[in-house]
């Protein structure tokens, strides 16, 4: 209330013995005076005819007969003049335009100035906002626990006071935290020689980060890094290797087949003599993986 304005505040009482009535106030702005002082005013109306700075403080009213008492307070603060020069009666400033994630805190703030203090409230598609499940209004703020797809839109923060009546706006934007499908990728099939080493690599991709997994002909193998190393080969390492990604969105596998060609042993045996006419089997004993193809030569020419 300005300064040399006049102030009356009412105290409603009802009871059986009718209630006395006494007033008191703690001054917030009277220097050297402290605590709560008696107002000589025994009726259910306070008037006061021209305000003073020093008037500014909390006003109770005490209602009280043979059964008890109550009370009744009331904030009042006095503001000069001077002080409503070149300044707004009302006004309102809220943040910019907002993007945030599903589930995700969000927190909306209004700064509301003015002389008096403006009451701030908060509309969205036309419905004025109070606490309820995720939402919480809190003055010049909105706070989001949990922000949701319903949530995105437009919100109006609104300012008033006896002086005036302001609002601005500004949009809330909810994105979904895309979780990308796991792909997996380990190559072709690989074929090679005993001795040498292999890097199986698995291109795992997803959100969040898949763990892996590998298996050999079905069997689980003790890695769980992207490159499977296989060093000096032996026939043995032959087999189906698989890599497995999983996340909480999925799994998702891959394959390849790994060919290991051994060297080559033959063995055609001994210098064979037999008669003239006779039936002579030679024999020429071949390992290796693959199973190699056999060509017969004489003197050098294919047979």
């Amino acid at each position: 209330i300005l300064a040399g304005s006049a102030l009356t505040i009412n105290c409603p009482t009802e009871g059986l013995p009718r209630p006395s009535v006494t007033w008191s106030v703690t001054r917030t702005q009277a220097p050297g005076v402290e605590g709560l002082q008696a107002v000589p005013i025994v009726t259910s109306r306070l008037t006061v005819a021209k305000l003073q700075l020093s008037d500014s403080g909390v006003y109770t009213c005490t209602a009280r007969n043979l059964k008890g008492n109550d009370t009744m307070t009331s904030v009042t603060s006095i503001v000069p003049v001077e002080a409503l020069k070149n300044l707004e009666p009302v006004s309102v400033l809220i943040g910019a335009n907002l993007t945030a994630f599903e589930k995700a805190p969000v927190t909306l703030t209004c700064k509301a100035t003015g002389l008096p203090l403006p009451t701030v409230r908060w509309i969205k598609g036309g419905r004025q906002l109070v606490s309820k499940g995720h939402e919480i209004v809190a003055g010049g703020r909105l706070f989001l626990g949990k922000a949701t797809l319903g949530d995105s839109g437009e919100y109006e923060c609104t300012a008033t006071s006896p002086l005036g009546y302001v609002s601005a706006k500004s949009n809330l934007e909810i994105k979904v935290l895309r979780r990308d499908k796991i792909s997996t990728d380990l190559g072709k099939n690989v074929t090679t020689l005993s001795g040498n080493t292999v890097s199986l690599l698995c291109n795992a991709t997803g959100v969040p980060s898949p763990k892996l997994s590998w298996y050999k002909d079905g069997e689980t193998l003790n890695i769980s890094h992207a490159v499977l190393t296989l060093p000096t080969l032996s026939p043995s390492d032959s087999g189906l290797y698989q890599c497995e990604a999983r996340n909480l969105k999925g799994i998702d596998d891959a394959d390849s087949y790994l060919t290991n060609i051994a060297y080559i042993v033959t063995g055609i045996g001994s210098d064979v003599v037999t008669l003239l006419s006779s039936n002579v089997e030679v024999t020429c004993p071949v390992r290796g993986f693959p199973l190699p193809s056999i060509t017969w030569l004489k003197d050098g020419q294919p047979l």
